[in-house]
């Protein structure tokens, strides 16, 4: 394993949702080390949210196995005991596949009372073949199956919030009418669901692409937060981070984007609320009302 950098400067970022730990098997360092490095960069809330394991289907190498599963749950929950002043929660990283919708209520949230889960949309299903948003080309069709996964995951009524929903424009370089109208379609069901939606600063540290309009970065995309900043939709930005010295990484850049199109950046109090919400939703034992004032952060759940 990688040697933990050591931090010399105050972080703009003290939440930080979205990390990924050893187990996914492409990124370094362990739960303990990310709450250790969290507190040295004085954050005061940070999610663990590595790869879901994936029952029967493992989908791809970049996760952990089923195995696995007992272990980080463990290491999070004695987490939560051992950095008493940081706000530590059990969080994964969900494919929006719905055929495993039911396994991540049943196994995450209700039997293993994970915190919250976070969406990500690797794949899309096109007329029977899975595409993948790093290596396949999407075309028109692959970007109506993107809106249709996206809107899929909101009615799913699990997801705390949306990982990098820009990321189709991994691999659909140009910006164009059929881009707009699907960004404006994910903005509308946003809206409706009243789902938050992530500024992804890691997309600031991959290499820029060609596009018909110059340079761009893959994600962020710049456009697709443009036309988002038109409606009432909720930011939160998060760092993808892989090690522990990521967790503060190009937040620069992704605040620069959230203040130059005015977005609204959701508060520690409001996303604790809607974990709450929706484990309640989803029968997980929870006291009603609860706030953000009466986390426990010595017990497994966020909602006490």
């Amino acid at each position: 394993m990688k040697s933990l950098d050591t931090p010399n400067h105050k972080p703009l970022i003290t939440r930080n949702l979205h990390t990924h730990q050893w187990y996914c098997l492409h990124a370094d360092g362990t739960v303990d080390d990310f709450c250790r490095y969290a507190q040295k960069i004085n954050m005061t809330m940070i999610g663990m949210s590595d790869h879901v394991p994936m029952p029967h289907d493992p989908v791809d190498d970049d996760r952990m196995s089923m195995e696995q599963l007992d272990d980080y749950s463990t290491a999070i929950d004695q987490a939560k005991l051992d950095y008493p002043d940081l706000i530590v929660l059990k969080g994964m990283e969900c494919e929006a596949l719905s055929a495993f919708y039911q396994y991540y209520r049943d196994e995450l949230l209700i039997k293993r009372e994970f915190d919250y889960l976070a969406c990500a949309i690797h794949y899309v299903d096109v007329n029977g073949t899975r595409l993948n948003l790093f290596e396949d080309s999407l075309d028109v069709k692959g970007l109506r199956a993107f809106v249709d996964h996206f809107v899929n995951a909101l009615e799913a009524d699990l997801f705390t919030f949306m990982v990098h929903p820009d990321l189709f424009g991994f691999t659909y370089p140009n910006w164009d009418a059929n881009v707009e109208a699907c960004v404006r379609d994910m903005m509308q069901a946003a809206v409706a669901y009243d789902m938050p939606l992530e500024i992804n600063s890691k997309g600031f540290r991959r290499p820029q692409i060609q596009t018909n309009n110059g340079m761009r970065y893959r994600y962020p995309w710049f456009q697709y937060w443009e036309v988002a900043a038109e409606y009432n939709i909720r930011v939160l930005i998060n760092t993808d981070a892989h090690r522990p010295s990521e967790l503060d990484a190009t937040v620069a850049e992704a605040r620069a984007l959230k203040d130059r199109y005015g977005l609204r950046e959701i508060s520690d109090e409001a996303i604790l609320a809607r974990m709450c919400e929706l484990a309640q939703r989803n029968r997980v034992s929870v006291k009603p009302g609860s706030t953000r004032s009466d986390v426990s952060k010595k017990t497994r759940g966020v909602c006490v």
